[in-house]
């Protein structure tokens, strides 16, 4: 049982025992958005339920994952069963995002939880490094047999690494 489990079970058992943060996790967990006010003496909450836009406007980790007969199989790991195909790496990013959007939309409109993502770290999907010259001039050559541009190979060697 995860933390959110043991706080419930704490608080339906002894609730005056419950820390203030813990009933924001809780409620946090269940969908609600958290606006606190803090006085010199107390501490309340405001609560309300997100809206199907603010859900689908947040920003879940896809994972990648190269077929050896070609194409992509991708998913979301926060999203459990949410997972598509395609056979470019664009394709499966369009793919992937209606499966997003579809299991959001599925999962408010039938009022299950809908989990959040697991990370706050956003990435640009734009990485800068150095690499030895002799590594660079055996990626190009290697990008040019297969016909493909060196970002696109560099990609592909990675995801299949990854």
């Amino acid at each position: 049982m995860g933390k959110l489990g043991k706080l419930v079970e704490q608080f339906l058992a002894n609730p005056p025992e419950v820390r203030f943060d813990d009933v924001c996790y809780i409620l946090t967990a269940f969908g609600f958005e958290e606006k606190r006010s803090n006085g010199a003496m107390n501490q309340k909450i405001e609560v309300k339920n997100k809206s199907l836009e603010d859900y689908l406007s947040l920003r879940y980790a896809i994972s990648f994952y190269p077929d050896p007969e070609g194409g992509y199989t991708v998913l979301i790991k926060d999203l459990p069963g949410c997972m598509s195909v395609g056979e470019t790496w664009s394709e499966a990013m369009e793919n992937i995002e209606e499966a997003r959007e579809l299991w959001i939309e599925t999962a408010y409109e039938c009022g299950h939880e809908i989990p959040l993502p697991a990370t706050e770290v956003e990435y640009s999907g734009s990485l800068s490094l150095q690499i030895p010259k002799s590594l660079h001039l055996s990626l190009a050559e290697k990008a040019q047999r297969e016909g493909v541009s060196l970002d696109q190979y560099i990609l592909v060697v990675l995801s299949k690494a990854g």
